[in-house]
């Protein structure tokens, strides 16, 4: 009967598979390592990576990718969103101011100057003295009735004097002829108004500007229109 080699056996005494052990050596027979202490055996290699043995694979090292990156707390999407929202509310906005003024516009009435004339005009040094006689169409679209109307002399943004008309109604585009006789006597002023109006005066005219001031009523009265 041949003898065996226990170091390559094949044959299943336990019932499971014998282990192969490897030389060190390039040579075949694991017995003539020249290594004294490893008893002619293959030594297993050191793991490079240390750690605690276990029976579970090793965690391999946490590494940064793109998809692991927290969300954004607001992604560019939603901020967008966040940027079209307040765009449309002001666009909005914008758009009810612009319609509004022009509703006010087409209901306010419009005036215009017809005549006008000076007498009587004297200034001092710190006074002024005139008679204005003013006349003028206001024209209205829809029915307009004021309880009085305001008439208004200034030098730049200097009252000079003033007088109240009314109270006025209006039909729709039917032009109403007003007269005003704003009068001014010995009205005091300031020395600088004085002065200015003086070297306006003495250059070729004086300019003064003439306001119109409304006071409409929610109901008119249509017993005793006053026509001016």
């Amino acid at each position: 009967m041949a003898d065996r080699d226990p170091y390559h056996s094949t044959d299943y005494v336990t019932g499971y598979p014998q282990l192969q052990f490897l030389s060190q050596n390039t040579g075949s027979d694991p017995r003539q390592s020249d290594d004294p202490f490893s008893g002619g055996y293959g030594l297993m290699q050191p793991s490079r990576h240390r750690g605690t043995a276990s029976g579970y694979a090793s965690e391999q090292p946490y590494t940064t990718t793109s998809n692991s990156l927290p969300r954004e707390a607001n992604p560019p999407s939603t901020i967008w969103s966040q940027i079209y929202g307040i765009a449309f509310a002001a666009a909005l906005f914008i758009a009810g101011i612009s319609v509004l003024a022009v509703v006010t516009a087409m209901s306010l009435p419009k005036v215009q100057v017809g005549s006008i004339s000076v007498s009587s005009f004297n200034v001092s040094e710190s006074q002024i003295t005139a008679d204005w006689n003013i006349g003028f169409h206001i024209t209205s679209k829809w029915i307009e009735n004021y309880d009085h109307l305001e008439v208004f002399v200034y030098y730049k943004d200097e009252f000079i004097s003033g007088i109240v008309l009314g109270p006025v109604q209006l039909r729709p585009n039917k032009p109403k002829l007003l007269q005003a006789n704003v009068i001014a006597s010995s009205k005091k002023i300031r020395r600088s108004v004085a002065n200015a109006i003086l070297s306006d005066n003495k250059n070729g005219s004086a300019t003064f500007d003439i306001t119109l001031e409304t006071c409409s009523v929610e109901s008119p009265s249509e017993e005793n229109p006053t026509l001016i």
